[in-house]
């Protein structure tokens, strides 16, 4: 199974997320992550053995979605697909440094059962 997080804006929110689903140490928010449009990043296996990877895309996120599950479906790869455009915006940006940001993201994914 593959899990791809996508999102628009916020490169760091993304990875953080990542790294929480991994239950790993993201790495420090100073440092500047610009990461390139529609180019999937590879970050790791969790602890059930499913690959977790990063897309940024620009716009028309449903035909993006539609895409990866049609990839999916086309290799036999199951796939799961979540959107953190609900953690992007002025103002989970402001929140950003701060530990309800994170504590936010970690509700998020054991909610979502990752």
């Amino acid at each position: 199974m593959k899990i791809i997080y996508i999102y628009r804006k916020w490169d760091y929110a993304a990875i953080l997320a990542a790294y929480l689903h991994l239950k790993g140490n993201p790495p420090h928010k100073t440092v500047d992550y610009t990461l390139k449009i529609m180019k999937p990043y590879y970050i790791g296996l969790d602890e059930k053995g499913r690959e977790v990877y990063l897309l940024k895309y620009k716009a028309k996120k449903e035909i993006l979605v539609n895409i990866l599950y049609g990839l999916g479906d086309i290799f036999n790869e199951e796939m799961k697909i979540i959107d953190l455009s609900k953690f992007e915006g002025i103002f989970p940006r402001f929140l950003g440094c701060k530990t309800n940001f994170r504590k936010a993201l970690e509700d998020f994914i054991y909610e979502n059962n990752l």
